[in-house]
This record gives structure tokens, C-alpha cells and sequence, in this order.
């Protein structure tokens, strides 16, 4: 989502970190992410073209927003230096028109 609206990619990759164990009766508990864990760095590799996207997009209007999938998870946005992103927000491959098939938690650059 991020590479689709033009954010900065949102990577937290050390300290103390919080989730809910049961968010109805409001218990949370408490683990420690560290910089070299596999996990933080295959989301830093992931970000990192984000980042690199953000550098041409993040100061540039959005000028359009589509849905290419009835099921709303192929999206496509575009910028106003013409740089048009589509990205499928899926669990499953999916095909997006003009752009071919899509793997799922995927974005590419036109």
C-alpha cells in the first residue's frame, strides 16, 4: 500500500514491540524484534524499493485512484509525473488489464 500511495515504507526493525493476545479483553503482550532477525530483514528488503519509489512519488500529486479487480484488491494509482503503480493487495495471483498477471502482496512501476 504504501509503493500504491506514495508513503514512505513503515518498518519498525528493533526495540519492544506490542500485539493483542485477545484484543475483547484488552491483553497485550511484549516481544523484542532485533536489527538482525531474518524476519526484520526480509521486510527491509521489501522496503527498500518502496523507499526507493518514495523518492520519485512522495512529493508528487496523486491524480487517480482505480479499482482493477471486482474484489477491490488489484488497485492502481498515478501520479502526476505520469508514474502509474499497480498492486495486488491479494493472497492469490491475480490479472490486472494492461499489466498481466500479478503475484499476491505485490506492486509494479509503469
Amino acid at each position: 500500500m504504501d509503493a500504491l500511495y506514495g508513503c514512505p515504507p513503515n518498518v519498525f526493525p528493533f526495540g519492544k514491540q506490542y500485539a493483542w493476545a485477545d484484543l475483547a479483553t484488552r491483553e497485550s503482550y511484549s516481544y523484542i524484534v532485533r536489527l538482525e532477525d531474518e524476519s526484520v530483514q526480509t521486510a527491509l528488503r521489501a522496503a527498500l524499493p518502496v523507499a526507493r519509489l518514495h523518492k520519485v512519488t512522495g512529493m508528487q500529486e496523486l491524480v487517480s485512484f482505480e479499482f482493477l479487480s471486482e474484489d477491490h484488491a488489484v488497485q492502481a494509482t498515478a501520479f502526476a509525473d505520469g508514474t502509474r503503480i499497480v498492486a495486488n493487495l491479494s493472497e492469490h495471483e491475480a490479472e490486472a488489464p494492461d499489466v498481466g498477471t500479478l503475484p499476491p502482496h505485490s506492486w509494479r512501476r509503469f
